[in-house]
C-alpha cells in the first residue's frame, strides 16, 4: 500500500482522467478511494467491497482480490452497478 500522499495524488491523477481508485486491504476492507469512486458510489465508510458495491456479506464469484491474495501478481476487474428505483 502507499503513504498517505503518494495515495492523495494517485486519487487526484486518476480523478482527471476519469478512472476509479480504491484500495483494499486482505480483509476485503476500502482503506482508500479517490473523489471520484464517491462521487458514482457513495462513501464506503469502512466496508468491505463486496458490501459496498454488491450489497453482500459474501466475496464475490471470480474476486480479482481474492486472486491477487491468493499468489497472482496482479488483477484487474470492471464490473457495473446499476441501480434500479
Amino acid at each position: 500500500m502507499f503513504d498517505c500522499t503518494t495515495q492523495q495524488r494517485i486519487g487526484e491523477l486518476l480523478d482527471n482522467v476519469g478512472e476509479i481508485y480504491w484500495e483494499v486491504d486482505s480483509g476485503y476492507h476500502i482503506t482508500f478511494s479517490n473523489s471520484l469512486l464517491e462521487k458514482f458510489f457513495g462513501p464506503p465508510a469502512g466496508k468491505t467491497c463486496h458490501e459496498y458495491m454488491c450489497g453482500s456479506d459474501a466475496v464475490c464469484p471470480g474476486c480479482p482480490i481474492s486472486k491477487v491474495l491468493a499468489g497472482s501478481p496482479r488483477a484487474r476487474s470492471e464490473r457495473m452497478k446499476v441501480a434500479i428505483d
